[in-house]
């Protein structure tokens, strides 16, 4: 009994130190992205880094969102390319989007409005219904994406 409990704690350590080093990678990948800049600066690094976000789970959607507020126009390029990576292929699969974190994420009007916008987008694919309800509130958006 001591052994399967060493074993479940020793398992338990090694799935935490997992999950830091996957959320530390991923974000040094998003400040590598972040980065780049005119006439292919960075692009070699971000092209690298691209893959560990795109091959993020969907519960990072809204970290890779978050990481667009204040990027620069090629920065924001390939974050969106990642979460279009994402949310794709888990929709594909079937999975379930966070569409609730969505909804939050796209209602906090300090949030970039390119990337509010494609987090609405991400929602009514996943949630048609729900991406019409949405759609009709945002007559008076901030965001100029977002506005109909």
């Amino acid at each position: 009994m001591k052994s399967l409990i060493r074993n479940l704690v020793l398992l338990a350590v090694a799935l935490a130190m997992t999950a830091t080093s996957h959320a530390a990678s991923l974000a040094r990948s998003l400040d590598t992205i972040r980065a780049v800049g005119p006439e292919g600066k960075g692009n070699a690094e971000a092209a690298a880094a691209w893959k560990t976000v795109s091959a993020a789970d969907s519960g990072e959607l809204i970290t890779i969102l978050k990481s667009m507020n204040g990027a620069n126009e090629l920065a924001a390029n390939w974050l969106r390319s990642a979460v279009d990576t994402i949310a794709a292929r888990e929709l594909s699969a079937g999975s379930k989007l966070p569409v609730a974190a969505l909804q939050k994420y796209l209602a906090d009007t300090k949030n970039d409005p390119a990337a509010r916008r494609l987090a609405y987008e991400i929602i009514a694919s996943a949630d048609p219904a729900a991406g019409e309800k949405l759609i009709s509130g945002m007559l008076e958006d901030p965001g100029a994406e977002l506005r109909r």
